[in-house]
């Protein structure tokens, strides 16, 4: 048996993902003001961003 007339296994290969921001220290994170915060904005942003968690709807 040849080893071209054999199946091969492909490898699925994860996406990569940005890594959380690391900490105050990070040059990420912003830090905003509790005052200067909206709420309703924040969380429109999140659900944009869809599931949290895979596998959840």
């Amino acid at each position: 048996m040849s080893r071209a007339s054999t199946p091969r296994r492909l490898r699925s290969v994860a996406a990569p993902t940005p890594a959380p921001i690391g900490g105050l220290m990070d040059p990420r994170f912003v830090y905003v003001p509790a005052a200067a915060t909206d709420i309703r904005k924040t969380f429109e942003r999140i659900r944009a961003q869809g599931p949290l968690l895979k596998g959840k709807p």
